[in-house]
């Protein structure tokens, strides 16, 4: 089973997101917050894929991608545009394992 942890800003698009990968049997969200401080701040930090929008308004910050490979070095980060997802391009690309 993949792990992932999202960070969207947006409720209803975390909870779109998060209710669509759980729907597959080899992804689960273990934790869906709103900015990576919320992430940090969990008692179980593991995650092998880390989903972050792009729209999140803190996604340009440097300390933001660099705070995710510091309390995440083994995970693969993963962002997403802000546009309509493809649900089978997302889970296409998380199930291809690292690159």
């Amino acid at each position: 089973m993949i792990a992932l942890r999202l960070v969207s800003h947006r409720p209803e698009r975390r909870d779109w997101l998060e209710a669509m990968l759980n729907a597959d049997t080899e992804l689960k969200v273990v934790c869906s917050v709103a900015d990576v401080d919320d992430i940090i701040g969990s008692s179980a930090l593991h995650a092998d894929v880390i989903v972050v929008d792009l729209a999140h308004p803190r996604a340009v910050e440097s300390r933001f991608w660099s705070a995710l490979h510091v309390y995440f070095p083994g995970a693969r980060l993963m962002a997403l545009v802000d546009a309509p997802i493809v649900l089978a391009t997302l889970e296409a690309a998380l199930h291809a394992g690292p690159e």
